[in-house]
C-alpha cells in the first residue's frame, strides 16, 4: 500500500468572515500543534478502596500561528482579519485543511493574543496569533 505521507506545505487554515463564507488566512509560515486533552475527575467515594476516576469534558487548546505580515490583508487586518477578531473578541469558525488529506479539522475559536513583529534587518516582518478553540474540534 503506498504511503500518503505530505510535508506541511500546503496546509491550509480558513476563517469564516461571520456570514459562512471562509477564505484561506494569507501568508501563514507556521501552524502549531492542536493537543486536545481529557482531564480526570476525581470519583472516589467514602467506599472506595482505592482512587476512582472518570473522564472529564476535553479542554479546548489552544493554537499557535506565525505569519508574514500583511497589515493591509482582509485575512490580518484590523476591519476584517484576525486583529479585527482580537479587538472585537468575536469567535468565529476555522477550517484546517492539511495538505495530502482529504479530511479537514473544524473549529470554533477567538484569537486570544495578536502580535506584530519582530522587524529584523534582513528578514521578512512577522505577526503571530494564538487562537483559543471552544467547543469541540470535530474532523469530517
Amino acid at each position: 500500500m503506498a504511503s500518503t505521507k505530505a510535508i506541511g506545505a500546503g496546509t491550509v487554515l480558513q476563517m469564516d468572515d461571520g456570514t459562512g463564507v471562509y477564505t484561506a488566512i494569507a501568508e501563514l509560515v507556521s501552524i502549531g500543534e492542536l493537543t486536545r486533552e481529557r482531564p480526570e475527575v476525581d470519583s472516589t467515594s467514602l467506599s472506595s478502596t482505592a482512587r476512582e476516576y472518570v473522564p472529564g469534558l476535553t479542554t479546548a487548546p489552544e493554537l499557535d500561528l506565525e505569519m508574514n505580515l500583511l497589515l493591509e490583508d482582509a485575512t490580518q487586518n484590523d476591519l476584517t482579519g484576525l486583529a479585527y477578531i482580537f479587538n472585537n473578541s468575536i469567535t468565529r469558525n476555522f477550517r484546517l485543511l492539511p495538505n495530502g488529506e482529504s479530511k479537514q479539522i473544524r473549529f470554533a475559536a477567538f484569537v486570544k493574543s495578536h502580535t506584530y513583529g519582530p522587524f529584523e534587518i534582513e528578514a521578512v516582518k512577522k505577526g503571530k496569533a494564538r487562537l483559543k478553540l471552544t467547543g469541540p474540534v470535530t474532523v469530517v
